[in-house]
């Protein structure tokens, strides 16, 4: 139990060394809004990409998303589009793929159930906007340390698992929730309580984690 406890906080801290070490790049652009549209400040705090976007994320990777109307598409930090906006959803950048999807919501509630939509198909995209691979799910996550977590509804209950870069189930969904993995452990929520698990999908420690 403490071996974990002590691999989250320092996956916690190299997570901080590196958002810190951005912040203080001369380079490094950071979003900003005027006028009611979003665009992008160089370290001088100088617009470099006119504001002229519904949204913009922050940049992952080389690319941001920016939303233009209802929809989204990415640019790189020229501001030019390198993928259209034509997405209902999307994540960020993350180990060179990114989910999309065209099409509503996945799921909404009815009382204390949910209820499966026909428009849960998904995709991962490479950066020049090629599928690499689809899937049925009812949520998804970024892609970290290879895995993927991603939901579906089974009994009118949302299920997590995660999957491959080849849209394969790695790790099969049964879990509540589903946290990204970070140096071979996730955090994972099975029958209200929290658990790690390794990238096999093996429990790390044999009780609960304490809250």
């Amino acid at each position: 139990m403490r071996k974990a406890r002590l691999l989250i906080l320092l996956a916690l801290f190299l997570t901080a060394s590196v958002f810190f070490g951005q912040q203080n790049n001369p380079n490094f652009l950071t979003r900003s809004k005027k006028d009611g549209k979003w665009g992008f400040l160089n370290g001088s705090g100088s617009f470099v990409i006119a504001p002229q976007f519904d949204w913009v994320s922050h940049f992952s990777e080389g690319l941001a998303v920016v939303m233009v109307g209802k929809k989204y598409g990415f640019i790189d930090e020229t501001g030019g589009f390198v993928i259209k906006p034509r997405y209902t959803e999307v994540g960020d950048f993350s180990e060179g793929l990114a989910r999309v999807k065209i099409g509503g919501a996945t799921v909404y509630p009815t009382g204390t159930s949910l209820v499966k939509r026909n428009d849960n198909n998904w995709q991962f995209i490479d950066t020049a906007g090629n599928t690499v691979f689809k899937i049925r799910a009812d949520e998804v996550g970024d892609f970290s340390e290879g895995l993927a977590s991603a939901s579906i509804i089974k009994s009118r209950s949302l299920y997590c698992g995660y999957l491959d870069k080849q849209g394969q189930w790695a790790i099969a969904p049964q879990f509540g929730t589903c946290k990204p993995f970070s140096h071979g452990i996730a955090k994972i929520l099975l029958n209200g309580e929290w658990r790690l698990i390794d990238r096999q999908g093996k429990f790390i420690a044999e009780k609960p984690l304490s809250q």
